[in-house]
């Protein structure tokens, strides 16, 4: 009977008690989510402000760890990339190109000293370019700041046009006289300047009493000076005054060092030695430099004595040390070293070492099979396809090279650097249609380069391309300056093209003969000398000529008249002896 009873009440109780239970659950699901975002985003900024005191105690290592753990609970925090970018930026490491490109992209166009960051790493990584337009996006604001101009004076610098430089960093100085960084780069851009010389002397040995990073920088430019000009004397010695600076770091005493084995090279051994007294105590970024030093002095036993190859190295460290066994020829111990998991940050870099290895040791199958996992490792990466394009050209391997720069062509911030790396190998091959391409696409980048404007239409002039558009360049380009060789060189092909011999001649005429030292223009000074019936000043001309470095175009110009790979070569050469000019007093 109870049980009857129950039963009704459990069935009227039931859809209600179910109603409030999903209520319940849907209230817990709308309050879960904000929650659990809210203690991500808590921990995301513990780990952040972790990476920021480590930062600012130079602690780079636990500035990484924590600036990633940061970046496992918010993926998209700019502060995060940010310290990593500076952390790479103290390190010299060239992933700062990426790592503050991705700052910009992820603080939504990033903030001024963000994009000046950028352009300063990618100045010290040669990509002028890159520099450029962000350079170019800070000047287009209402009122630069200091900074900017600051950026601006160091692009001017790198184009070798230090009295631009010098424009720019004096505009900063009026933005702010204490602005030291600037007084330290206008110095050194006086000490570019025979006039001013002595001025930027006077400025950075001033500077070089502080004892701040720019006192220190000073002392450096002052080292650098003085190792290129050993026969003068400063009244201070500027690498002393390093070793004793209390900012000075690893690269400092290496620099100094370098300065002192200059001055006494008899005390070689006992500098050397002063210098890796500590190398155990050093930080992993101070050992990876110390390394890199001791390689650049090609000290590699050295190097490899302090630091011994080892797998568990850091990667920057691995890289030095696999660089010295390279440099010995331990190539058997290499390829057996290199079987292990390496580089799990940058793998494409094993590949191409096992790659290297297989090409020293002969191995041609497994070189192919290498070099196309590091094809594939490396994908649309721009730093690793630098990786591949910089080792292939090491190896010799022109064709896996060009691929390589061609393919990182297509990335716009490295377009213009990868286009000029794509002229040596086109030219040691032989590609003068490829290399016209080139340069015709650097073209487009800089329309009002009369470098290129010269190199295109020497190179379609070469190629038969008499069109009005490359004949009007070449003109344009001598205009310019008539007295430079390769523009007169140039203007001279073209009327050679057009029929007009003598022009051509008056052209040449106007550069000494001294002063033709390219293969290049020298073929084509005989082309114009055979073609206006000097065949005997054009052969003395042409027997002059590296051969092997002309272009096949180049060859086609003077073949007729010499060529020093015929069969016959030794009997022209005898007959053309005899041979008496048609034409004489030209």
């Amino acid at each position: 009977m109870d049980r009857n009873r129950k039963l009704p009440l459990l069935i009227h109780f039931w859809p209600w008690g179910f109603i409030f239970l999903l209520l319940a659950l849907f209230i817990l699901s709308i309050t879960a989510t904000p929650l659990y975002r809210a203690a991500k985003g808590w921990r995301a900024g513990t780990y952040l402000t972790e990476a920021q005191e480590a930062l600012a105690k130079k602690d780079y290592k636990q500035a990484v760890q924590r600036a990633k753990l940061c970046l496992q609970y918010r993926n998209d925090s700019a502060e995060a990339f940010r310290i990593l970018a500076k952390v790479a930026d103290a390190r010299h490491d060239p992933v700062s190109l990426n790592l503050w490109t991705t700052v910009l992209q992820a603080n939504g166009g990033g903030t001024d000293a963000d994009h000046i960051a950028l352009g300063e790493a990618a100045l010290r990584e040669g990509l002028v370019p890159v520099a450029q337009h962000q350079l170019d996006f800070l000047l287009a604001h209402p009122s630069p700041g200091k900074e900017v101009y600051n950026l601006a004076g160091l692009l001017a610098g790198r184009q070798q046009q230090p009295a631009l430089a010098r424009e720019w960093f004096q505009k900063a100085l009026a933005i702010d006289p204490d602005y030291t960084r600037a007084a330290v780069n206008l110095a050194n851009v006086e000490l570019m300047m025979p006039e001013s010389e002595q001025a930027g002397l006077d400025q950075l040995l001033d500077l070089a009493k502080r004892k701040d990073e720019w006192g220190l920088q000073s002392l450096r430019i002052l080292t650098e000076w003085a190792m290129a000009h050993p026969s003068r004397t400063l009244p201070v010695d500027p690498a002393q005054m390093i070793q004793q600076h209390p900012l000075v770091e690893i690269q400092d005493r290496c620099f100094a060092a370098q300065r002192e084995i200059q001055a006494h090279p008899e005390k070689q051994p006992e500098i050397i030695d002063a210098l890796l007294k500590n190398a155990a105590d050093l930080s992993e970024a101070d050992q990876h430099d110390l390394g890199a030093w001791l390689n650049g002095m090609e000290l590699y036993e050295k190097t490899l004595t302090v630091f011994p190859l080892d797998a568990k190295s850091p990667e920057p460290l691995l890289l030095v040390e696999l660089d010295a066994m390279a440099a010995l020829g331990r190539w058997q111990e290499l390829d057996m070293f290199l079987e292990q998991d390496l580089f799990l940050q940058q793998p494409v870099l094993l590949w191409l070492f096992r790659a290297r290895a297989a090409k020293e040791l002969g191995r041609d199958t497994r070189y192919d099979l290498c070099w196309k996992q590091a094809v594939r490792t490396a994908g649309t990466k721009p730093l690793a396809q630098r990786y591949l394009a910089y080792y292939a050209d090491k190896l010799g391997d022109l064709s896996h090279c060009i691929e390589a720069y061609e393919s990182l062509s297509q990335v716009p911030e490295f377009e213009m650097d990868s286009l000029l790396k794509l002229i040596h190998p086109y030219e040691q091959l032989g590609r003068t249609r490829d290399l016209f391409n080139t340069l015709r696409r650097l073209l487009a980048l800089k329309p009002e380069d009369p470098t290129i404007n010269n190199d295109v239409a020497y190179l379609g002039l070469l190629l038969n391309d008499t069109s009005a558009d490359e004949l009007a360049r070449a003109r344009k380009v001598y205009e310019i300056n008539p007295r430079l060789p390769p523009f007169a060189t140039t203007y001279a092909l073209a009327q050679l093209r057009g029929g007009l011999p003598a022009v051509a001649l008056k052209a040449m005429r106007n550069i000494p003969p001294e002063q033709l030292t390219a293969p290049g223009w020298q073929a084509v000074y005989a082309a114009v000398l055979n073609a206006n019936g000097f065949k005997a000043d054009a052969l003395k001309v042409a027997r002059q000529i590296d051969f092997k470095n002309l272009k096949p175009e180049e060859r086609r110009l003077i073949e007729s008249l010499w060529n020093p790979s015929a069969p016959d070569a030794g009997t022209q050469k005898r007959n053309d002896a005899q041979a008496t000019p048609q034409k004489k007093n030209h």
